[in-house]
């Protein structure tokens, strides 16, 4: 496990022990057995929600439905933008400098987790709202 795993898991813990009286040994290992199954569980579900949005992602690739609303080029898997300020019309100061494909994400930087309402066409250079790059592809967000 990851440090920051088993810090979360035994902050979840420690609040469940407090919030529902554990006492003793036994009562801590239910709890703890709880809370082991209950991370695994919620773990495999977004692991199985990521796949499937990958694949539906390459779909959209693989078709085309992707494209810049203003001058309808079509980027690739390839394609790259950076988490770094762009100013106008969505100036985010803190950005982490994160280069990857903004479509494989919709939008939210992997680094930082911030959500892109706007996206630069690398062809014209033009901004336009992440949203419109899709061309009712069925995505959901």
């Amino acid at each position: 496990m990851e440090v920051g795993i088993k810090k979360g898991i035994g902050t979840v813990l420690g609040r469940i022990m407090v919030t529902y009286g554990a006492v003793n040994i036994s009562d801590s290992l239910n709890l703890l057995l709880a809370a082991a199954y209950w991370l695994r569980k919620n773990l495999a579900l977004n692991k199985n929600r990521d796949t499937v949005r990958k694949e539906r992602t390459a779909e959209v690739f693989d078709s085309g439905r992707i494209r810049c609303p203003r001058c309808r080029w079509q980027p690739s898997k390839s394609s790259r933008w950076a988490c770094v300020d762009y100013g106008d019309p969505e100036f985010y100061f803190n950005g982490c400098g994160t280069n990857w494909n903004t479509f494989e994400t919709r939008g939210q930087c992997p680094g930082c987790r911030h959500r892109w309402q706007w996206t630069s066409c690398l062809q014209c250079q033009r901004m336009s709202r992440h949203e419109d790059w899709y061309a009712n592809n069925g995505i959901g967000g």
